[in-house]
């Protein structure tokens, strides 16, 4: 582990490294800890890894050192990289691929959730394969992702709710534990940090104990899921059962009895408003059973106050637009983690405000009615006309750029709304309001495959995606039937090749459905 520190006042680093591990050295000082470390990996061979704790900032780090790594590579790798950015490019958007394109060629790249999983996937190769020499990433990487390097320099300071934090302890071990690969790395090379103000400092991520492991099991949202899990299993009747199963729990040795029971007891009259359970006093004993919602709830895994501003906002309406659904799923706690960029709020909230009052989002006093803190009304709203613009067929540059998301977060929220619009079905079926389960089936097949209705047919075809089906349909063709009989049009609107494999599919299909006949 290498101390790296900079007195106040001071214009240069000064680095403590041990002599067993880096050239002999002690101490050195340096203008710029990350080009250093850079130089040594073009003279050596190896790749640094730095971590930063936001996608701005490590997209700065990876545009800052680029041009460093462009002068100092030698030609013949430099054209290596330019053969494999351009291979990228079939690979992602066009606009992703022009953000990566400059940074690849010259040897560098940034990493976080943002990314599409294409660009994630080919640069965690790149770096693992030493053709990347500099990649700077959010802590993500280090969580998610076995990818390490002989140097990691890990920046200990990130900004959250106005104020400058420090990483704990426990983090920067396990960041520290991305320095060196084994069977390819003699050693690792942990740099700690960038922005540490004194040597007592980076020495307390060192020689620190880290902090204790905690349990988000008795989080409210967590404890809710898991106790309506526990009775629709069957695995227990009573409070006293879940007393005795929770006491088993991790962060249960932490807990006396008396605050497990207060904690489940709150729990179980939580959702027994919620209509998850149903309780029956027999004799001295209370037992609780599942109704058939809670049943639901617990089958998709969703949070029981999702199941809630499902049946809420959906009972007493009789007609409602796609926005409308797609705005009330976006609003529930299993919504929570997705990220939207705080601008689209000032965006959008005149446009959300109207659309409330023509009746096309939900009402804000659901959010109220709702009592979660991981409920969020304009949240809702912001992700909905997201999801809308993907089943009008607005192109993804489009929408990433309208409401100032990424790639990676568009695919996050398709992913996350088309599980929550089948959950809604599945809800609203259960709740027999049969006139919403009936659209939402419907809408299901629209989020996965981000279309309008009249192209539904085709999209279900292999090869045929959203762009292709609009083409056909632009042209007059519809259905399967419309395919077999224009099939000179198809060939000649999507070309020869995508033509006769779509064609190919189509026998194949046939073929199955008779033999399957026959049998």
């Amino acid at each position: 582990e290498v101390i790296a520190y900079k007195n106040r006042g001071e214009k240069t680093w000064t680095m403590l490294i041990p002599r067993e591990v880096a050239y002999g050295l002690a101490t050195i000082t340096v203008d710029d800890l990350t080009n250093y470390w850079l130089q040594k990996a073009v003279s050596e061979g190896f790749n640094v890894l730095e971590f930063k704790y936001s996608r701005k900032a490590v997209e700065e780090l990876a545009y800052t050192y680029a041009p460093v790594l462009c002068k100092s590579l030698p030609d013949y790798e430099l054209r290596e990289l330019d053969v494999l950015a351009k291979k990228l490019k079939d690979q992602l958007h066009d606009f992703e691929y022009e953000k990566l394109y400059p940074l690849i060629r010259c040897g560098a790249s940034y990493h976080h959730a943002g990314l599409s999983f294409n660009a994630r996937q080919f640069i965690e190769k790149a770096f693992r394969e030493r053709l990347l020499r500099y990649l700077a990433a959010t802590p993500t990487l280090a969580m998610g992702v076995n990818l390490p390097a002989r140097v990691a320099i890990i920046n200990t300071r990130y900004f959250s709710e106005k104020y400058m934090k420090r990483i704990s302890i426990l983090e920067y071990k396990q960041l520290s534990g991305r320095a060196g690969r084994p069977q390819y790395d003699p050693y690792g090379i942990v740099v700690i940090g960038k922005d540490v103000t004194s040597l007592s400092e980076a020495k307390k991520y060192i020689e620190g104990t880290p902090e204790a492991v905690g349990s988000s099991l008795w989080n409210d949202d967590a404890l809710r899921k898991h106790v309506l899990a526990s009775i629709s299993s069957g695995e227990t009747t009573t409070l006293g059962d879940l007393v005795k199963f929770f006491s088993m729990s991790f962060n249960a040795v932490n807990m006396n009895s008396i605050t497990i029971e207060e904690k489940l007891r709150k729990t179980v009259t939580m959702l027994e408003e919620l209509a998850m359970i149903r309780s029956r006093k027999t004799g001295t004993e209370v037992t609780f059973t599942p109704t058939n919602l809670g049943m639901a709830t617990s089958w998709l895994y969703i949070d029981p106050v999702s199941s809630f501003i499902i049946i809420d906002g959906l009972k007493d309406r009789e007609d409602v637009p796609p926005l409308y659904y797609l705005s009330l799923i976006g609003m529930t706690p299993d919504f929570a983690d997705v990220h939207i960029a705080k601008q689209a709020y000032e965006w959008f909230e005149e446009l959300v405000t109207d659309l409330e009052i023509r009746g096309e989002v939900p009402p804000q006093s659901l959010e109220y009615r709702a009592k979660d803190p991981n409920v969020n009304w304009f949240r809702g709203c912001i992700i909905g006309l997201i999801l809308r613009d993907w089943i009008e067929e607005v192109p993804e540059r489009v929408i990433v750029e309208r409401y100032g998301i990424e790639l990676g977060d568009l695919g996050v929220i398709k992913e996350t709304g088309e599980w929550l619009v089948f959950s809604a079905y599945i809800i609203t079926r259960t709740a027999r309001l049969k006139r919403h389960s009936d659209k939402l089936e419907v809408l299901i097949d629209r989020v996965r495959h981000g279309v309008r209705e009249d192209v539904l047919d085709l999209v279900k075809l292999k090869y045929i995606g959203r762009v292709r089906a609009r083409i056909l349909v632009n042209n007059g063709i519809r259905n399967v039937k419309d395919i077999i009989e224009k099939r000179e049009l198809l060939i000649k609107l999507l070309g020869e090749g995508w033509g006769k494999k779509i064609l190919e599919e189509l026998e194949n299909i046939y073929t199955n459905d008779v033999s399957s006949k026959e049998r």
